[in-house]
C-alpha cells in the first residue's frame, strides 16, 4: 500500500443517496470537495439522484433469488421492529438495525480500494458482512452524522446511558427486558466491529460532543476518534440582497423575518412544536414573521404571520432565503452538527438554538447567536425578542457569523483535514 501522497489514490465513499437530507448532502459534499482537492475519490450510493459522474449506484442483482433474499430481509427487520408498535416511544424519530437490504448486493459488487470511507446508509450497508469483506488493513473512516455506529438502533439517545454498556431495556423501544432487539442489535454491531483493527479503523465525529460521547461507548472506545466539523459552502451560502429575495417570495420587507428549516416540520426532535409556543407567547404588539422551509409545517395560529414555502431543492434558492432572514431559529430537541446552522451562520444570519449536542460549538453565544437552555420556551422566545428587536445587535452578529464560517467552517477546510487523516492512515502500511 502506497502513501497518499506518492501518486494517484483511490477513496471509497459508501453512502446512502447523492442528495437528501442534510447527512447524505454532507457526504457528497465531502467527496466532491476531496475531489476538487485532486483526490481520486468515487461514491457508491444505494440511490444516485444526481447528475455526478463519479457517483455510481449500487447494480442489483435481479435473479429470482436475490428479490426473494431481499424481500425476506425487508419483512424479517419490519417485523422485528413491529413487535414495539404498541409500547415504542410516540416520539421515537428512526431505529435502524444495521442489517442493510443490500448488503449482500454490496459484496458482491465491493469496489476494489486503498480506502473506506462509510457514512450511515440503512440499506447499503450490513455491518457484518462488510466488516468480514474489507481486508482488516484496509483503513476504514466512518464519518458519524448522529449517533447510531455507537447504539443498537437508535440515531440519538437522548438521555439513555444504555449504549456505554450493552443497550437493552431500550426506553425509545419501550422494551421492559434487557434482551430486546436493541441488545440484539448491539451484539451484532459488537461482533462486526471485533472483525476490525482499530490501528485501520478510525470514527470521525463532526461535533467535540459526538466524540465524547464514541468514547463513552463501549462499542466504539478502543478506536481512534477524530473530531472533524463539517464544512460548508461559502462561495453558495453568503449574504444577498434581502429586498429581492423577500420580494420573490412574498415576504414582508417592513418586519424582522425568522427562518426555521427542517425536511418535516412534525420530526418532534427537530422542535417546531417548541418554537410555536414561543411564538403564541410572543407580546400582542409583536411586528415579527415567520419564513418556514420544509414539509408538514402545522397549518396553526401562530402570535405571528407565518409563511411556510414547502420544501426548497435549490441550493442557490434555499442560500437567498438564510440571507434573507434576520433570525434563525433551529429549536432541535437533540442534533449533532446539523447544515442548516452552518448554512445559516455563512449567510451572516444569527442562529438561536437550545444547548444540546454540538451546537454550542456551532454557535458563540452573545457573538453568532444565542444558546438556550434545553427545550426552554421562555429563553427561546426572549431570545428571539432580543434579537429580532435589535438591529445593531444583529449586524454586530451578521458580520462574526460570515467570519466564523469563513475561519474555521470552509468546505476546502474539512476536506483537507479529511485528506490529512487519510495519508497518516494509509501511511501506518509503509511502516
Amino acid at each position: 500500500m502506497k502513501p497518499f501522497d506518492s501518486g494517484p489514490y483511490r477513496i471509497q465513499h459508501l453512502a446512502e443517496a447523492d442528495g437528501g437530507g442534510g447527512a447524505v448532502m454532507a457526504a457528497h459534499k465531502l467527496h466532491m470537495e476531496l475531489r476538487t482537492l485532486g483526490v481520486d475519490s468515487h461514491m457508491l450510493v444505494a440511490r444516485k439522484r444526481g447528475n455526478d459522474p463519479t457517483t455510481v449506484q449500487l447494480s442489483l442483482s435481479n435473479d429470482y433469488f436475490s428479490r426473494m433474499r431481499r424481500h425476506f430481509i425487508k419483512r424479517s427487520l419490519k417485523r422485528r421492529l413491529r413487535r414495539y408498535d404498541n409500547v415504542k416511544s410516540q416520539t421515537l424519530e428512526i431505529f435502524t438495525q444495521g442489517k442493510g437490504i443490500l448488503g449482500t448486493d454490496l459484496i458482491r459488487n465491493l469496489p476494489n480500494a486503498d480506502l473506506f470511507v462509510l457514512h450511515w446508509s440503512d440499506l447499503l450497508i450490513d455491518y457484518r458482512s462488510l466488516f468480514s469483506s474489507i481486508d482488516p488493513k484496509t483503513p476504514v473512516v466512518w464519518r458519524m452524522p448522529d449517533m447510531n455506529a455507537m447504539t443498537g438502533g437508535c440515531h440519538y439517545a437522548w438521555n439513555c446511558e444504555r449504549f456505554t454498556e450493552a443497550c437493552g431495556h431500550c426506553p425509545q423501544l419501550g422494551s421492559q427486558t434487557e434482551k430486546d432487539l436493541s441488545r440484539s442489535v448491539f451484539e451484532n454491531k459488537r461482533i462486526a466491529y471485533s472483525n476490525r483493527d482499530p490501528k485501520w479503523t478510525c470514527f470521525v465525529a463532526p461535533s467535540k460532543w459526538i466524540a465524547n460521547e464514541a468514547r463513552r461507548s463501549s462499542l466504539l472506545r478502543e478506536f481512534e476518534i477524530v473530531n472533524i466539523p463539517t464544512g460548508v459552502d461559502c462561495d453558495r451560502f453568503k449574504p444577498t440582497n434581502v429586498a429581492e429575495t423577500r420580494q420573490r417570495y412574498g415576504l414582508p420587507l417592513d418586519k424582522p423575518l425568522m427562518l426555521f428549516v427542517a425536511h418535516s416540520g412534525s420530526n418532534y426532535r427537530k422542535g417546531y412544536d417548541l418554537l410555536s409556543s414561543a411564538l403564541t407567547a410572543l407580546p400582542p404588539e409583536n411586528q415579527f414573521a415567520l419564513a418556514a422551509i420544509g414539509n408538514a409545517i402545522p397549518d396553526q395560529d401562530l402570535g405571528v404571520r407565518c409563511y411556510s414555502l414547502g420544501r426548497i431543492e435549490d441550493q442557490d434558492e434555499l442560500a437567498s432565503l438564510y440571507s434573507a432572514a434576520d433570525v434563525f431559529v433551529h429549536p432541535a430537541r437533540e442534533d449533532n452538527f446539523p447544515n442548516v446552522v452552518l448554512e445559516a451562520m455563512a449567510s451572516g444570519t444569527p442562529s438561536i438554538v437550545f444547548d444540546v449536542g454540538g451546537l454550542p460549538e456551532m454557535v458563540h453565544n452573545g457573538k453568532s447567536g444565542f444558546v438556550v437552555p434545553r427545550e426552554s420556551v421562555v429563553a427561546l422566545r426572549d431570545g428571539i425578542i432580543s434579537l429580532l428587536s435589535n438591529v445593531d445587535k444583529r449586524k454586530e452578529m451578521s458580520h462574526y457569523c460570515r467570519e466564523l464560517a469563513l475561519a474555521e467552517f470552509r468546505m476546502d477546510r474539512m476536506a483537507e483535514r479529511y485528506r490529512d487523516l487519510f495519508s497518516t492512515m494509509t501511511a501506518r502500511g509503509s511502516k
